[in-house]
C-alpha cells in the first residue's frame, strides 16, 4: 500500500521538477530577449516591448517563488 502512494508521490516530485525546470527557461529566454534583443529595437518600440518582458517577468518570478514556498 505504502509502495504505491511512493510511486505517486515519485511522479508528483518529477512533474513539479519539469515544470520548475521549464519555467527557468522561461525565465532565462525573457532575460536573453531583454538585454540582447530589445537594445536593437527602435527606442519607442524598445521601451514598449521591455515594459511586456517586465510584467511577464514578474508575472513567473511571483509563480515560482509561490510554488517554491509549498
Amino acid at each position: 500500500m505504502i509502495q504505491s502512494f511512493l510511486a505517486y508521490g515519485n511522479e508528483l516530485i518529477l512533474e513539479m521538477e519539469r515544470g520548475r525546470r521549464k519555467m527557468d527557461e522561461q525565465i532565462n529566454e525573457l532575460k536573453r530577449e531583454y538585454y540582447q534583443d530589445t537594445p536593437k529595437l527602435p527606442r519607442k518600440l524598445k521601451k514598449k516591448r521591455r515594459k511586456e518582458l517586465n510584467k511577464e517577468y514578474s508575472l513567473l518570478m511571483s509563480i515560482r517563488n509561490f510554488s517554491s514556498f509549498y
